[in-house]
């Protein structure tokens, strides 16, 4: 007999990947991710489009070699139809800085 895995909600999913996100664990998010999940950073200073798990590793474990701490806050606004909205806050301590309080990012996130 073959496990299948329990099917989760959009919202679980969301949680799961802030999850990983959070304790900087890039392989834990991509099992979440289909395999030709799109990431679109829409922020003023963008950094583009990330296509695929190799697009999405490379992209994320930069965010995470430029960190030596980061903590996402997230709270579920709304879901409908399995799309998620969620008001962000990301707190992080870049690598090397040891005498600095970090800094404080809000955002949203459609996923």
């Amino acid at each position: 007999t073959s496990l299948r895995p329990v099917p989760r909600s959009a919202i679980e999913v969301v949680q799961a990947n802030n999850a990983a996100f959070s304790a900087m664990d890039v392989e834990a998010m991509l099992e979440l991710f289909a395999p030709d999940a799109e990431m679109v950073d829409q922020r003023r200073v963008s950094m583009g489009t990330f296509t695929g798990h190799d697009e999405l590793r490379a992209y994320y474990l930069s965010i995470f070699h430029s960190a030596a701490q980061l903590r996402e806050t997230l709270e579920v606004i709304a879901e409908r139809d399995g799309v998620v909205a969620a008001s962000c806050e990301l707190w992080g301590r870049l690598s090397g800085d040891t005498a600095g309080s970090g800094l404080t990012i809000p955002y949203a996130l459609v996923v």
